[in-house]
């Protein structure tokens, strides 16, 4: 897939994974709106030759005013990062190692209205555009399909977001929407809790920004891709078959 001359919104573009694709993208001749809340998100945009429109996630709203701003300044939106993202632990603040420390209706609230409805806000308000991006990428996370003993607040997001992914990519597909995700393995990014950095060695966002690149120049509609180690090749995860019973409304799973 030939980037140059594309155009690409990126939620959560102000810094981290968010900002190296944005960045990594521009190098390759696209055209790349930032969408954040960040005060400095202006200054972002500026310093890598991007645009920056305020977005919060969790508004319906303000995609819509997001994408209507995209193709009125650049005629068209090919591309939608949905990448941003939160841990349930603050930013700054040890995560600890109790998770249910993190499991209360606040966390709960506040994770899956970023994390999962931010996506699916985005989705859906991509949709309504009368030439909707033929390319959507969700930035999930190797906890999409792990367990994450440490922040099940984060994790049950995270898998919600693959559930959302398998259920709707063939829908979208006949729309000619592209739908993929990247799972990112540990990142060194602000919103990792500090303790975790402790002795531990996180890749770098360049190397899922170069995942992001990697879904849109060989991926199909549905692939799950795993970045969860700069050392190895991006794979995609398989998941089980899964196997119907015409006799039965359930749904099994097994081969």
């Amino acid at each position: 897939m030939e980037l140059a001359g594309k155009v690409a919104l990126v939620t959560g573009g102000g810094s981290g994974i968010g900002k190296a694709t944005a960045e990594r993208l521009t190098e390759l001749g696209a055209t790349v709106v930032i969408g954040d809340v960040r005060p400095d998100g202006e200054a972002v945009a500026t310093e890598i030759g991007a645009t920056y429109v305020t977005l919060d996630v969790t508004d319906p709203a303000a995609y819509d005013a997001a994408f209507a701003r995209t193709v009125h300044d650049h005629g068209h939106l090919d591309i939608l990062h949905l990448n941003a993202g939160i841990q349930s632990s603050p930013v700054g603040v040890d995560i600890g190692t109790d998770g249910f420390k993190w499991v209360t209706t606040e966390v709960i609230r506040k994770v899956f209205a970023v994390n999962y409805e931010g996506v699916v806000n985005g989705v859906v308000a991509a949709r309504r555009l009368a030439a909707p991006p033929a390319d959507i990428i969700i930035t999930a996370s190797n906890a999409s399909v792990t367990p994450l003993p440490i922040d099940p607040v984060y994790s049950s997001a995270k898998h919600a977001l693959i559930g959302f992914l398998r259920s709707t990519t063939d829908h979208l597909h006949a729309e000619g929407v592209r739908l993929q995700a990247i799972c990112p393995g540990g990142t060194a990014t602000e919103i990792v809790a500090p303790d975790l950095l402790e002795g531990r060695t996180f890749a770098p966002p360049s190397y899922q920004a170069d995942a992001v690149v990697n879904a849109l120049q060989n991926g199909k509609p549905g692939d799950v891709w795993m970045a969860t180690d700069e050392n190895m090749p991006y794979w995609t995860y398989t998941f089980p078959p899964v196997r119907r019973d015409p006799s039965k409304t359930s749904v099994y799973g097994g081969s």
